[in-house]
């Protein structure tokens, strides 16, 4: 569920922001969607390497999680997702008009055949 939101985010959000940005809020945009960018990788990345422990789990075979990987990529989940709270959707609310706000929600809702 967390690549479809990336997905959403990458393809849907932060095209918008870009065309709305402009001067000062250009830069901002920039530099936000390309952190959060970043963030989606690593996140991504984390993710693979924690559902590859958890695959003979599933299975019902016995396997190892360390503790210390789940807490840090739950903590980075955590720090990411107040980033968009605090950052992202402050500034779409600010720059999207609402003709925008839901041509950006029903393009994430047809990628999910809803």
């Amino acid at each position: 569920a967390a690549v479809h939101h990336h997905e959403d985010e990458e393809q849907d959000l932060f095209p918008a922001l870009r065309a709305a940005g402009t001067g000062a809020d250009a830069g901002q945009v920039a530099d936000l969607t390309a952190s959060l960018c970043a963030d989606h990788r690593a996140l991504e990345a984390a993710w693979q390497a924690l559902r590859a422990a958890l695959e003979p789990i599933c299975q019902g075979a016995p396997g190892t999680l360390e503790a210390g990987s789940v807490d840090a990529f739950a903590q980075r989940y955590a720090l990411h997702i107040a980033r968009e709270d605090t950052e992202l959707l402050p500034l779409a609310g600010r720059l999207l008009d609402a003709a925008t706000l839901d041509r950006v929600g029903r393009a994430m809702r047809a990628r999910r055949g809803v």
